[in-house]
C-alpha cells in the first residue's frame, strides 16, 4: 500500500501530460493546418539561413548543407509533434476549437495574412532599438571574459 501510495504521489501530477486525446491532437492539427503552421515553419527556416549566410560567406557558398542539415534535424514532422504537444498542454480542446473558430473569422483570418509581416516589422524594430548598443555590450562582455589585471605588490617603503 505504501508504495501504490507513493507511486501515485510522483506520477499522478504528470498524468496530464502523457497523453493527449485522439480528440485534441485532432484539434491542433486542424489549427496548425489553418494558421499555415508548415509554411511558417519553412520559412523560417530560410529566414535562419539567410541570417546565417548574410556574414557568412562559407554557408552563402554551401547553402544546399545547411538545408540538408535543417531536413534531417528540424523537419516538420518532429516540430508538428512539439507543436502538438505544447498546445495539448496549454489549451483544451474546448479552447483549441473556439481559437480555430476564430481563425476562420475575418478578423482572424486577417491576422494570419498579417501575422510574417508584423513578425518582420516587430524583428526589425527590436533590432533597431538595440543596435546602437551593441558596441556597449560588446565592451561589457569583453569586460566579463578578460582576466583581471596582475595585481603587483605595493613597493616598500624604507
Amino acid at each position: 500500500m505504501k508504495h501504490l501510495v507513493l507511486f501515485l504521489a510522483l506520477f499522478a501530477p504528470l498524468a496530464p501530460f502523457a497523453q493527449t486525446s485522439e480528440a485534441t491532437e485532432e484539434a491542433v492539427r486542424e489549427l496548425l493546418a489553418l494558421t499555415g503552421a508548415e509554411e511558417t515553419h519553412e520559412r523560417v527556416l530560410v529566414m535562419l539561413t539567410d541570417a546565417i549566410a548574410e556574414n557568412n560567406a562559407a554557408i552563402r557558398e554551401h547553402r544546399a548543407v545547411v538545408d540538408e542539415f535543417y531536413a534531417r534535424y528540424y523537419p516538420w514532422a518532429e516540430v508538428e509533434a512539439a507543436q502538438i504537444a505544447i498546445y495539448s498542454d496549454v489549451y483544451t480542446e474546448a479552447e483549441i476549437r473556439e481559437l480555430i473558430a476564430w481563425y476562420r473569422t475575418p478578423i482572424g483570418q486577417k491576422s494570419l495574412r498579417l501575422m510574417p509581416e508584423l513578425q518582420r516589422r516587430l524583428m526589425e524594430a527590436g533590432q533597431d532599438i538595440i543596435r546602437p548598443h551593441i558596441p556597449e555590450l560588446e565592451t561589457m562582455l569583453l569586460e566579463a571574459i578578460s582576466p583581471p589585471p596582475l595585481a603587483l605588490p605595493a613597493p616598500k617603503k624604507g
